[in-house]
């Protein structure tokens, strides 16, 4: 949220492209896979780090066969998942089959090379494998090694086996989404990937710095139930304040500050969404609906009146927005002074939203499978450095050789031995 002093345009922060990179030079190795660890290896990409991402034909990225494009059969190619394709912008993609010693023992060879080792599988897969952080630290002292497991590695919860939708529910997400007389609600989205995957990323950036100091890589652990649960900070301490637990509001704002809501307009699924903090905003808001007179009506005219009456706001605002288009109604609204926006969807997003096109927050990347294709960026923006993600999604393998000779040196005789026993598989 910002305040009134940040209104208006400004220029970008963008000036000519022509520094390296935050990360360039930082090597990853990458074993995440489906959204939280490849959400948080796509923007170290974008930020100019070289990742690696590990799969084998025994063991892909189930989102390699999952949520395709319209036009391919699901399984007919590893290459052609929107899913994939999008999470994992500007990486490169190495072969490794880890079922067999000789491929346990290159992921080795590929740690002692790597500056970040970072997974998401479940908690001591890979010790069982003999690839967990004493063997990887054993030949690679400095390195950064990142788990992100549903549930923390200690616990009660240890073993219990994580997706998306049990994650929220646990997390209280659930219990906080909905109208008041509906059931715990699903947020209509998984948080806990992005929000695990985000705070990875802070992680490691912050360990980089610190290796920087004193020479030593670090263990991180990142829980996506735990990174979860901290987004309940406000709910958290409200519970800890009052001793009781927060209600499902739906659109209303549960800590009072504004009054608010999502009002029904004159287009077929055409809804507006309206916050009012101020006096001032109400005054102005009456102004816009044709109703001056409530400006100083006794059970509207307060801050605290609208919270009392807030069910006489919302006819208020919607006996008003039903004669009106959305987007109307949000550019009205917002020159005026009043926090208003029309509720998207995916399409307007992507295809129409002028604030996001003139910033980088998509990109088009041409696939040789797919076509160009449009994709989410990097969400900020660097003066002098160019932080959109640097090439498309990897094709399945596609740089297994690349990899080996840039990393490890490797001579060709050696790849060609690795992929004929199908280590490189």
């Amino acid at each position: 949220m910002t305040g009134d002093a940040d209104r208006g345009g400004g220029e970008s922060v963008r000036e000519a492209d022509d520094s390296p990179k935050p990360l360039e030079g930082i090597r990853v190795l990458d074993f995440t896979w489906v959204y939280a660890g490849p959400h948080a290896t796509k923007h170290l990409a974008a930020l100019g780090a070289d990742v690696v991402k590990v799969e084998s034909k025994y063991k892909p990225d189930m989102m390699r066969y999952g949520y395709t494009y319209d036009e391919f059969e699901a399984g007919e190619s590893p290459n052609v998942s929107a899913f994939y394709n999008e999470f994992n912008l500007g990486k490169r993609s190495l072969r490794l089959n880890l079922k067999r010693e000789r491929g346990r023992e290159l992921a080795l060879e590929l740690a002692a090379a790597a500056d970040v080792w970072i997974e998401n599988f479940s908690p001591g897969f890979l010790r069982s494998i003999d690839l967990g952080y004493e063997s990887v630290r054993a030949v690679n002292p400095e390195i950064v090694s990142v788990s992100m497991p549903g549930w923390a590695s200690s616990g009660p919860a240890a073993e219990y086996r994580a997706w998306g939708m049990n994650l929220e529910a646990m997390a209280g997400l659930d219990h906080l989404s909905g109208r008041p007389d509906d059931p715990p609600t699903p947020a209509g989205f998984s948080w806990p990937d992005p929000t695990a995957g985000v705070m990875a990323v802070f992680a490691i950036l912050a360990a980089l710095a610190s290796r920087e100091s004193t020479g030593e890589g670090r263990r991180i652990e990142i829980p996506q139930f735990e990174t979860t649960v901290s987004l309940l900070h406000g709910a958290l301490a409200t519970a800890d304040l009052t001793g009781e637990s927060g209600e499902r509001t739906g659109a209303r704002d549960e800590d009072r500050r504004f009054v608010q809501g999502v009002y029904e307009c004159r287009g077929e699924d055409d809804w507006l969404a309206v916050a009012v903090g101020t006096d001032a905003q109400w005054r102005t808001l009456c102004d816009v609906v044709g109703r001056p007179e409530l400006a100083t009506d006794s059970e509207l005219a307060t801050h605290a009146a609208r919270l009392r009456n807030h069910d006489r706001f919302d006819e208020v605002v919607e006996s008003w927005s039903r004669d009106t288009n959305a987007e109307e109604a949000r550019t009205t609204l917002q020159e005026r002074g009043v926090p208003a926006g029309r509720v998207a969807n995916e399409r307007d997003l992507v295809e129409d939203d002028p604030q996001l096109r003139e910033r980088t927050t998509f990109v088009e990347r041409d696939h040789p499978e797919v076509g160009e294709r449009t994709y989410t960026g990097f969400p900020s923006e660097f003066s002098a450095v160019d932080v959109t993600p640097p090439s498309r999604a990897p094709l399945f393998g596609e740089h297994t050789d690349d990899v080996l000779r840039d990393w490890l040196e490797m001579p060709d005789e050696r790849i060609d031995r690795l992929q004929t026993d199908e280590i490189l598989y």
